[in-house]
Formats: structure tokens, C-alpha cells, sequence
């Protein structure tokens, strides 16, 4: 599992081409939008992607 930071345009866009993909039935990593605490402290929204 990889937790990545969507910082831009193109990273939110990779997270899109995986769901488009997955719901036509191809393969695709599983991917989900993740909202990460550490000590109570909100460290954002994350990708989270199972390769």
C-alpha cells in the first residue's frame, strides 16, 4: 500500500484514470481518496494505492 499526496492536477487525474478504468473492467490498482491523522493532527487528503 502507497499513501501519496495529490499535490497537483496530475496526480488527481491518475486517481480518476484508475476509477474510469476499474469501472470499465479493466485492471487497475486499487485506489481510494484518504483523509490521514498522525497524533490526532490532520495531515490531509492521501492516495491511498494497493500495486
Amino acid at each position: 500500500m502507497n499513501l501519496l499526496a495529490p499535490r497537483t492536477d496530475e496526480q488527481l487525474n491518475n486517481y480518476l484514470s484508475y476509477k474510469l478504468a476499474d469501472s470499465m473492467g479493466l485492471l487497475s490498482p486499487r485506489t481510494e481518496l484518504t483523509r490521514v491523522f498522525i497524533n490526532g493532527e490532520d495531515q490531509g487528503v492521501f492516495l491511498c494505492r494497493a500495486d
